[in-house]
């Protein structure tokens, strides 16, 4: 009943920390002129998005630039259209047009820098963009008369538009090179979207990011986004005008929506499909965001440190990056100590701790390796699956649950199976190995991503320490210090993967059941205590003792939120299944052909 207990309560504290990463509710068009409201963004929203794409050099592109600068204007911003060249260059490609980017002014009061809210209006040439990006020009409107409403900032606003970024951000490209703003840098928050629901992310920051990420925290009051991210889109090709405009020495932070993938560039991007809490929540954050650099002195804004930060609690946790190495090096200190303890109190032997670790390899390649097999079979059954775009279909919920029942499936099975053989102690010590040496390898590869696992293998070895010291006449106390130690890691895991398949969908699952799997070796302590041991002895077999009802049962859990899910997510006309059509060319004998 200790370990039931204990299970719940850690149950509880995930449950917690999943819900308080969830958007807020709309705030209603009747809230305070000061405030931002999602209901009067949203009319702005519908003013600028229709039915029809409104792409680079478009006639709706142009209605939307007019509407800009007239609103803009009528708020007392000075508002003027930038006409000019933009070109960028990717790799071996090179794009070029001519844009139409709408800047706007709000002059401070004492001036020490300027605070750049950008955001894109043109849409891809088959999408309405309601999302990506225009709500987060909606957002901008709304939180450009907020800030007239009250009292005027310290620092210059200014509200850049820009056009043409979907083709190749030559928007932000004619700006950096032609406007007179764009030579003289300034802080950018920039807003994107890479779907229509969910949180509104900090994905990336400039270099040098101390200062920056400690306004984050201050002043946005729903944050979330994590270095994690940051570490990772790094070393990705993905471009935004943040990339363009950071190069030429603007600093600031990067958002985007980044659930909901399904409708990324997609006919379905559109008013009546964007998460209204979603609005609320990259608009307050906006809101709070320009006040904050807007009322400091920007003149000591750039920082030569970096932070490693993560949201949890609808907290920001930050620290400089020196402390990466020193704390993933207490990680593994503290598990070695935790090995040291449990072999002087008797409780396990080396050979039975190196058989743990070398078997706690098994599940971090066993449930990805399903999750693999899970979306294969999604595949074989409904075909049309394989061409949504990153293979998130439009009603993933269920399956993302699935995902997360057949990382139970096997974790249960793996440690049921072995735990006769190597011995609980051995396999929940061991398991910790693998977080520990994973702190030390992301240090040294991805700095910004090391927080989860020198946190886990930390919290974990010490309350594995204290539980041990306890013993089993103190099963309370003993269940506390598990449960105290395994809290950190599994919530940090737990989120990391949540977002992960957000962000990456189902067909690349494996990335976050991964961390899933983390998260339940953190927690095998505490799974030792719910599920006894069979006796000495025992000659029953495996499948028939009672302690397998538990991965048989995340077993059927997992196929029944997978079929329940086909019965959800089902091709209508307005879900349809993607057909990819293209315009073939061969240049050598001049046929073209449809594909």
């Amino acid at each position: 009943m200790v370990g039931v207990l204990a299970l719940l309560v850690l149950a509880a504290v995930v449950g917690l920390a999943w819900v308080a990463q969830r958007p807020p509710s709309s705030v209603s068009a009747s809230a305070p002129a000061t405030e931002f409201s999602a209901e009067r963004a949203a009319e702005h929203l519908r003013r600028i998005t229709g039915d029809e794409p409104t792409p680079i050099g478009s006639a709706g592109s142009d209605a939307a630039r007019d509407y800009l600068v007239a609103e803009l204007a009528a708020l007392g911003f000075a508002a003027e259209v930038q006409e000019g060249m933009g070109t960028f260059t990717s790799d071996a490609d090179t794009v070029a047009g001519r844009v139409d980017n709408v800047v706007a002014t709000l002059p401070g009061r004492d001036p020490t820098g300027r605070v750049v809210l950008a955001a894109h209006y043109d849409t891809t040439f088959g999408s309405p963009g309601a999302a990506d990006d225009k709500a987060s020009v909606a957002a901008i409107l709304e939180t450009a008369r907020a800030l007239t409403s009250g009292e005027r900032l310290r620092n210059d606003v200014v509200v850049l538009l820009t056009d043409g970024e979907e083709p190749g951000m030559l928007g932000a490209a004619s700006f950096a090179a032609q406007h007179p703003y764009g030579a003289e840098g300034g802080v950018l928050l920039n807003w994107e979207a890479s779907g229509n629901r969910g949180p509104s992310v900090l994905f990336e920051t400039s270099p040098g990011n101390a200062e920056l990420v400690a306004e984050f925290a201050a002043s946005a009051p729903h944050p979330a986004g994590d270095s994690a991210m940051a570490a990772l889109y790094r070393t990705g090709s993905q471009n935004t005008d943040f990339t363009v405009l950071s190069d030429k020495g603007f600093i600031g932070l990067n958002f985007a929506l980044v659930d909901g993938v399904a409708a990324y560039h997609h006919g379905r991007d559109t008013v009546a499909n964007l998460d209204d809490a979603s609005l609320q929540q990259l608009g307050a954050n906006m809101l709070g965001l320009t006040r904050g650099f807007g009322d400091r002195d920007l003149a000591d804004i750039r920082s030569s440190g970096d932070a490693t930060y993560f949201t949890v609690f609808r907290q920001v946790v930050a620290y400089p990056a020196w402390l990466v190495w020193p704390l993933a090096g207490v990680g593994l200190v503290a598990v070695a100590a935790l090995v040291i303890l449990v072999r002087r109190r008797g409780l396990t032997t080396t050979p039975r701790l190196l058989w743990g670790a070398a078997a706690a390899l098994l599940p971090l390649l066993a449930a990805p390796a399903a999750a693999i097999g899970l979306w294969q079979a999604l595949v074989w059954i409904r075909p049309g699956y394989a061409a949504m775009f990153m293979g998130d279909p439009y009603r993933p919920q269920l399956y993302r649950w699935a995902l997360g029942a057949l990382t139970a499936t096997v974790l249960l099975a793996w440690y049921l199976t072995l735990r006769r053989h190597v011995g609980a102690v051995s396999l929940a010590v061991g398991a910790l190995v693998w977080p520990a040496v994973s702190g030390l390898v992301t240090a040294w590869l991805v700095p910004g991503a090391s927080y989860a696992d020198a946190l886990a293998a930390t919290a974990a070895a010490a309350g594995g320490a204290v539980a041990v010291l306890a013993g089993e006449r103190r099963p309370g106390w003993r269940a506390a210090a598990l449960t105290a130690g395994a809290v950190p890691g599994v919530v940090l895991y737990v989120l990391a993967g949540r977002a992960l398949v957000g962000v990456l969908g189902i067909a690349a699952g494996a990335a976050g059941v991964l961390q899933f799997a983390l998260a339940g070796l953190v927690a095998l302590p505490l799974v030792g205590l719910v599920i006894p041991s069979e006796r000495p002895g025992a000659t029953r077999p495996i499948l028939r003792r009672p302690s397998f009802l538990a991965p048989l049962s995340a077993a059927v859990l997992s196929v029944t939120l997978t079929g329940s899910g086909l019965v959800v997510d089902r091709f209508d006309q307005d879900h349809p299944q993607e057909t990819h059509l293209l315009y073939v060319l061969d240049a050598g004998s001049g046929r073209a052909r449809w594909a």
